[in-house]
């Protein structure tokens, strides 16, 4: 049977078999048509789903390390640019200490959940 070794950085000193990489990809292709298919769910429900247990079920940031969406001048504040970048792609540096994953979702609906963020944080000030 063949094996597949991560790098230390992914999985220290991990290996998998054919198995164990197909049910990885199978995971990863569940997490991306979740994505492609999220525009039909309401952007509260994809927060309250993907995003509130570590930043808060009322953006506070729930763990530490997770900013506080609901202050004025934090995260929210960036340009919504750079915003969909992190929220798509992730966000993962030296020093933080809590990475936040890919979200697997489109840049429309990524759009739709930073309005409903924007207006939840507003409401909490």
């Amino acid at each position: 049977m063949r094996h597949f070794t991560f790098p230390d950085t992914v999985c220290p000193k991990q290996t998998m078999s054919n198995v164990g990489v197909a049910i990885l990809i199978l995971g990863l292709s569940a997490s991306i048509a979740v994505g492609v298919h999220a525009g039909e769910r309401a952007p509260e429900d994809i927060y309250t789903e993907s995003c509130a247990v570590c930043h808060g079920v009322a953006g506070e940031g729930a763990m530490p390390g997770i900013p506080d969406l609901t202050e004025p001048n934090g995260s929210l504040s960036k340009p919504e640019v750079d915003l969909v970048r992190s929220i798509v792609n992730g966000v993962e540096r030296p020093g933080l200490e809590t990475p936040m994953p890919p979200s697997g979702l489109d840049e429309n609906t990524v759009k739709a959940v930073l309005v409903y963020l924007r207006a939840m944080a507003a409401q909490s000030r």
